[in-house]
């Protein structure tokens, strides 16, 4: 692999480790508008 694609993946999962939070969080709340007794609790 060149040094750039490297740098770009690395780049690419900071970015998606940064906006993880806000996406579980979003998730979430969804989870807690539609619960039902068929969904595991975390």
């Amino acid at each position: 692999m060149l040094r750039d694609e490297l740098e770009g993946q690395k780049n690419i999962s900071n970015f998606y480790d940064k906006n993880n939070e806000d996406y579980m969080n979003d998730e979430n709340e969804k989870n807690e508008e539609n619960k039902s007794p068929t969904l595991f609790d975390n």
